[in-house]
């Protein structure tokens, strides 16, 4: 199926020349020359993708090519004036801290600024949601290496070891340098598919590859990992100097709705907001699939309605180390269902499993 551009696509086809100049390509859907690929056919099938067909899915992100390297970038609007985004991205992104593993945000590669505006276009590898129809999670580990980077943790070896200091990850690292995302809900929430999806996939419609006609092909994490998740979307974000002994905020919602103590007027601590909203993300993950009850307690703590009770990140890190460490290998292991799989489903998944593991295609997974 084909799609003329659309209004909000338009602003990119304006800005194709700007971008070529410093050095990014579009796809060819954005070329103000192109002739649409259906019309060179006799009869265009509705049944048939095209790829300069597939539209964006928001009007301020789109991928794009870095000339010099042919790597796959996602390039996103925004306005300075309103958008926190670049000073906190180009701060977690310093020469002092992107260096260091613990480090979750995802990579600022170039900003541009639009000439004669407030408008800039930042410049980010292309990233996955952590969770999605293309790759979902299929096993316990595979949950934990996430949330592990997402709170805190270790590197993730099977079995996990959580004691390695030397690699703690995310939230606790952005709260020890006095950023505060106040966003860090489940569509922040991201994974680089580069291991998952090593053909790669088309941006807009990630089960297609970059053609848009072939299926990408999604491998399964625990095959592969360590794999590495990122936040996104710090538009939000704030940064506290030294000398705030106790920071305070007042701000609109995010994705999350529930959180208790958001308010316009009445000032909150926005650490114990990114607590909140990141167990959030973890209750939902939870309705998702069978088999994450064992991380009912941890959503629970960072979902305290009353900030004062309410853990730190570092906090739920130890809860996190506490009951990974208490997981015998085999519910590490333990399959993953999605909540809304009937038992017939699940059987008859085993059943091809199994039939394959005995005729000698499919490897077990052995870390």
């Amino acid at each position: 199926m084909a799609r003329p551009l659309r209004s909000g696509e338009l602003f990119w086809v304006e800005l194709r020349p700007f971008l070529l100049k410093n050095g990014y390509k579009l796809r060819p859907r954005f070329d103000p020359d192109r002739k649409p690929s259906w019309q060179s056919e006799k009869q265009m099938s509705v049944h048939k993708r095209y790829e300069d067909g597939i539209p964006l899915k928001r009007a301020k992100i789109i991928d794009a090519v870095r000339i010099k390297d042919d790597t796959k970038v996602v390039l996103k609007l925004i306005d300075t004036e309103q958008d926190a985004s670049i000073p906190i991205l180009s701060y977690l992104n310093s020469e002092e801290l992107v260096t260091d593993p613990r480090n979750k945000t995802v990579p600022l590669l170039d900003v541009l600024h639009l000439p004669d505006s407030s408008q800039a276009v930042i410049v980010m590898p292309v990233l996955h949601p952590f969770q999605s129809v293309n790759s979902m999670f299929q096993c316990v580990s595979e949950v934990v290496e996430a949330f592990d980077q997402f709170i805190q943790v270790s590197r993730i070896f099977f079995k996990l070891d959580l004691s390695d200091v030397e690699n703690v990850q995310g939230l606790v690292f952005m709260h020890e340098h006095r950023v505060a995302h106040r966003d860090a809900c489940f569509f922040n929430l991201m994974v680089d598919p580069t291991k998952i999806c090593p053909k790669g996939f088309h941006f807009s419609e990630p089960r297609y590859r970059e053609d848009g006609r072939r299926r990408s092909k999604w491998l399964q994490r625990r095959s592969i990992f360590p794999l590495k998740y990122h936040f996104i979307d710090f538009e939000m974000a704030e940064y506290y100097p030294p000398g705030v002994d106790h920071p305070l905020c007042v701000g609109i919602y995010g994705q999350d709705k529930d959180v208790p103590e958001m308010s316009l007027t009445v000032p909150y601590d926005p650490f114990k907001l990114d607590v909140f909203q990141l167990g959030g993300a973890m209750t939902r993950l939870m309705k998702i699939y069978d088999g994450l009850e064992f991380l009912s307690p941890l959503a629970h703590a960072m979902k305290q309605q009353d900030p004062d009770k309410r853990v730190t990140a570092a906090e739920a890190y130890q809860m996190l180390k506490s009951i990974v460490d208490h997981l015998p290998e085999a519910d590490l292991a333990q399959r993953l269902w999605p909540s809304n799989y009937p038992l017939s489903m699940r059987q008859s998944a085993t059943r091809r499993v199994l039939a394959r593991l005995s005729c000698g295609l499919l490897t077990p997974v052995v870390h």
